[in-house]
């Protein structure tokens, strides 16, 4: 039926919405940090020795 499309972003209340907005904006903000504090990192290889950081 065409029309539960339309209807179901009404059917949920605004403050789910509000909250179902702010964990995906939280999500979004927690995986930059973890990869700008991933990239930032000291790396290692298997022998213990430096591996260099920057992109190719």
């Amino acid at each position: 039926m065409p029309w539960r499309s339309a209807l179901a972003p009404r059917a949920v209340p605004e403050s789910v919405r509000a909250q179902m907005k702010a964990q995906r904006c939280y999500a979004r903000l927690a995986d930059a940090t973890s990869r700008v504090q991933w990239e930032r990192s000291r790396k290692i290889n298997i022998r213990g020795e430096p591996v260099d950081n920057r992109h190719r």
